[in-house]
């Protein structure tokens, strides 16, 4: 008598990513350098604030739960506010000016290619809805 095994366990890097949305349609290719490069900003100070202000929005997302039980906690107080922020803002640090500009110019293009998708669907969707407003298709 043949005994049931377990399905072998898969591993992690060939499970599917949970943030990303399924696509039914291959990704859209990278933009080019020069499309990127062109909706940054040139000058080194001002890539660093919008990373900083992107990566802080990400940051505090991410991080949502957590900064709300800490700012719950019994011995949190106003002072505490600035010693946090300063401490979030330090992850930022760590990336040199080039993978700023690339997540920079990442973000800009995944948030260009959702807009592009949502304008999309909006538009099907209206169709679809003015087609069953006026019955056609029926």
């Amino acid at each position: 008598m043949a005994s049931a095994s377990a399905p072998p366990l898969t591993p992690l890097h060939a499970l599917p990513n949970p943030i990303r949305t399924p696509q039914t349609s291959p990704p859209p290719s990278p933009p080019s350098p020069t499309k990127s490069s062109a909706l940054l900003p040139s000058n080194e100070a001002d890539i660093s604030s919008q990373f900083s202000a992107y990566y802080m929005r990400l940051a505090t997302t991410e991080f949502a739960d957590d900064l709300n039980s800490i700012r719950a906690a019994g011995d949190f107080d106003d002072a505490a506010v600035p010693v946090l922020v300063r401490a979030l803002r330090q992850g930022a640090s760590i990336f040199s000016a080039e993978e700023k500009r690339r997540v920079l110019a990442a973000a800009s293009a995944a948030s260009a290619a959702a807009s592009a998708s949502d304008a999309t669907t909006s538009v099907a969707g209206a169709g679809a809805a003015a087609a069953a407003a006026t019955g056609a298709g029926t």
